[in-house]
């Protein structure tokens, strides 16, 4: 509990600084999001099943998760499969907006969308990685 407490703390200290210096939005692209969570839900589900990745999520989120010794081994193999999935997935959107960004060098006005893929959405496999799913 005390851990998603100092999560939110530190996410709102985070959006405050960007409020304050007005580039909230700057930092929200809907395309790099996908590129992230889309493939790394999609390949978690296809290599454990939708089922199991279900019943990791829920069993992070619960208050009282299964002391079963089998299951937490399982559920804890998915995430780390889900986490290792969205680090790649981050990786691959970096190398997806450095294309965008050279196939437009002859007009340096068009580079601006893919150098926000690019690090968008490495950081957003970094946070989800290692911010939520990591141990």
């Amino acid at each position: 509990m005390l851990r998603w407490i100092a999560f939110a703390l530190t996410g709102l200290c985070l959006f405050g600084v960007l409020e304050l210096l007005g580039t909230r939005s700057s930092f929200l692209s809907i395309p790099s999001l996908l590129v992230v969570v889309l493939p790394g839900l999609l390949l978690t589900a296809g290599h454990h099943g939708p089922r199991r990745l279900l019943a990791a999520f829920r069993n992070a989120l619960s208050t009282n998760p299964q002391s079963n010794a089998w299951s937490t081994h399982e559920h804890r193999s998915v995430l780390q499969t889900l986490r290792a999935i969205i680090l790649a997935s981050g990786s691959l959107g970096l190398l997806m907006g450095v294309v965008l960004m050279l196939m437009n060098l002859a007009d340096p006005a068009h580079m601006g969308p893919g150098a926000a893929l690019s690090l968008l959405a490495l950081l957003y496999g970094a946070l989800a990685a290692e911010l939520l799913l990591a141990n």
